[in-house]
């Protein structure tokens, strides 16, 4: 027993040291004026971060929340950034999505049911990268590839860590690091199909 809790704190210390790493990375990137980070994503990100951070340690997800607490303080940290120096390329349709998930966080707050809540913040939390998606479409050299890499490694690290895997604890930060990987994937396709034009 004392060695599956030993394993599950290092897990759980593990990803959120990887989290933390991934994002200071990014913020480096930012501050070099090298990356351009969606403010809506960014803003979206930190208030369902915490909210599921929240959730996670309601539930007794124990060290599998680390790495949700530590991405939602530095979630904050890069929301700020993003105000001074992100993207001001906005479209009709990130309004909506950005709208969309500002309005499902107040229905979470009235909700009872913490599984169900679980499912609509990953949905909305995964919604929040298709504003970055379509951004990295047009000019993938505007988002940095090694910080999502270690990020998605990071949350399925912190899925392994889960004392008690249920809805409520394991499916935001799988769902987060299969859309942490998806976004590594188009970033790849689009600069080497950009490449390749030129």
């Amino acid at each position: 027993m004392l060695d599956h809790i030993t394993q599950e704190m290092f897990l759980g210390g593990l990803a959120a040291l990887i989290s933390a790493t991934s994002m200071m990375i990014y913020i480096r990137t930012l501050r070099q004026n090298k990356t351009k980070p969606h403010i809506f994503t960014w803003v979206i990100w930190c208030l369902l971060c915490t909210i599921a951070a929240a959730i996670q340690i309601a539930e007794g997800a124990g060290p599998g929340a680390w790495v949700t607490v530590i991405s939602a303080i530095l979630s904050g940290v890069i929301m700020i950034l993003a105000f001074k120096v992100g993207d001001r390329d906005i479209t009709r349709s990130d309004w909506v999505l950005f709208i969309g998930a500002l309005t499902a966080i107040p229905i979470w707050l009235m909700m009872d049911n913490p599984a169900l809540a679980a499912i609509i913040l990953t949905i909305i939390d995964s919604s929040a990268f298709l504003p970055t998606m379509r951004k990295v479409y047009h000019r993938p050299d505007t988002e940095p590839v090694v910080p999502f890499v270690i990020s998605s490694f990071s949350f399925f690290c912190a899925f392994a860590a889960l004392e008690h895997v249920s809805i409520e604890t394991g499916l935001y930060v799988f769902g987060i690091g299969v859309m942490n990987l998806l976004l590594v994937l188009l970033l790849l396709w689009r600069r080497k199909a950009l490449s390749d034009a030129n």
